[in-house]
């Protein structure tokens, strides 16, 4: 799915992310977390330093791996969404690699897998209703051009 500009996201649709997250992820609103942008090339979410903040007063490490995941997360689900894929999508494993601090609100981001990944992860779950995929994002601090934080996940759709 590398720089495809066939898929536009609504502000509609955004919101409707964003509701989702919610409702689905309780953790996402304590986080504070809202959606950035969406469009075919990149997922952003944004968390604040306020409700997440660690005793240093930079991001807890675990609000930045809950964002990352959170991240990879809504790519997914959005993509899947726009394919017509409906199922569940459950994290099967993760890591997460913390080289920078995050001293103040956060930012998640996800960026496409390629295309034959997709095209595989589509294939299977269209034969066996269960697909695997591995997506990665990151974490920055708002403004910030280097990754606090790189995130690699395994994620499951099943119907």
């Amino acid at each position: 799915m590398n720089q495809r500009s066939d898929i536009t996201f609504t502000a509609a649709q955004v919101e409707a992310l964003e509701h989702r997250l919610h409702q689905d992820i309780p953790l996402s609103v304590a986080m504070g977390v809202t959606v950035r942008s969406v469009d075919a090339n990149v997922l952003t979410l944004h968390a604040p330093l306020a409700p997440n903040h660690n005793h240093k007063g930079t991001l807890f490490g675990g609000s930045v791996y809950s964002l990352a995941v959170l991240a990879a997360w809504s790519w997914l689900y959005v993509n899947t969404q726009a394919q017509g894929m409906d199922g569940h999508i459950v994290i099967q494993g993760g890591s997460i690699e913390y080289p920078l601090p995050v001293s103040g609100d956060g930012l998640g981001i996800c960026h496409p897998v390629t295309e034959e990944a997709w095209a595989r992860f589509a294939q299977t779950f269209a034969r066996r209703g269960k697909a695997r995929i591995n997506v990665s994002s990151v974490v920055r601090g708002e403004g910030g051009a280097a990754d606090a934080a790189r995130f690699a996940g395994v994620f499951v759709l099943h119907r």
